[in-house]
């Protein structure tokens, strides 16, 4: 069997798996969870620094950003909602009157104006699985990838929000060319930078 076809099988199969065990994280788990990684993050020099913030909207078991959303709103930052376009993402405003339309995954996106990626100062970034030297496993269609690999040298800290639990050390061996490394990442336990450069 070809490598790349065996890291996509592998990569399949720890999907499925993380998957499967965030989906099972209890409903008040879940959301005290997602206050604790909230307040986390409230308290880091990031925040303070970070006056345009990427987000998204939970999906999928993912860990809820609804919290930070809030804290960023009550701390006049500015908020943004990744869209879909085609095969690519591009990020617009979303302020709290801003309407929301599905996607085709049924994921609410905004109407509102696009952001140039490099103005953002902190993108929140959804993942499946992450490990400490920064790898992070996503749902598999690339989009983030792709959208941090065409921004210039000046570009927001990437910040990937999951669960302690969701932390799996195999996706090292996984990482492929195009898998763009994350700063950090930001659990209910606390906030973890992933590289010298972050630090």
């Amino acid at each position: 069997m070809a490598p790349q076809t065996e890291y996509r099988e592998a990569k399949g199969a720890l999907r499925t798996e993380h998957r499967a065990l965030r989906r099972q994280i209890a409903p008040a788990i879940a959301a005290e969870a997602a206050l604790r990684a909230a307040q986390h993050l409230a308290t880091h020099r990031l925040w303070s620094a970070s006056q345009h913030v990427g987000l998204f909207l939970a999906n999928d078991g993912e860990l809820d950003p609804a919290p930070i959303a809030a804290n960023a709103r009550q701390a006049g930052k500015t908020l943004y909602l990744p869209s879909i376009q085609g095969q690519s993402l591009e990020f617009r405003r979303w302020d709290a009157d801003t309407p929301l339309h599905p996607n085709r995954y049924g994921i609410g996106e905004s109407a509102g104006a696009p952001q140039a990626g490099s103005d953002l100062d902190l993108l929140v970034i959804p993942l499946v699985a992450w490990s400490p030297s920064g790898a992070r496993l996503g749902m598999g269609g690339g989009f983030y990838d792709r959208f941090i690999a065409a921004l210039p040298d000046q570009r927001p800290f990437l910040l990937g929000l999951a669960y302690s639990s969701q932390q799996d050390e195999r996706i090292d061996a996984m990482r492929e060319s195009w898998d763009a490394p994350l700063d950090g990442v930001l659990t209910e336990e606390g906030l973890a930078l992933c590289n010298s450069e972050a630090s």
